[in-house]
């Protein structure tokens, strides 16, 4: 399941969460980069205003949460 989708400030790039990790897909691709490791769950992804960072709370069982800056 694909939640949080989120286009870039660019228009050029949509950031979401799917399996347990964030990806990063240029519109029009079909091709999707991961770019976390699914070790923790992201939640809500952003992205900064001049789209140069990412920035999602994260959750682990163990460790809990935290928010994190890519």
């Amino acid at each position: 399941m694909i939640r949080w989708p989120t286009v870039s400030p660019s228009g050029k790039e949509v950031l979401f969460e799917a399996f347990g990790r964030l990806w990063i897909q240029k519109i029009g691709s079909e091709k999707a980069k991961a770019i976390t490791r699914g070790d923790v769950r992201p939640i809500s992804p952003s992205w900064s205003p001049d789209g140069t960072r990412i920035l999602y709370a994260s959750w682990h069982d163990e460790n809990q949460g935290e928010v994190r800056v890519r």
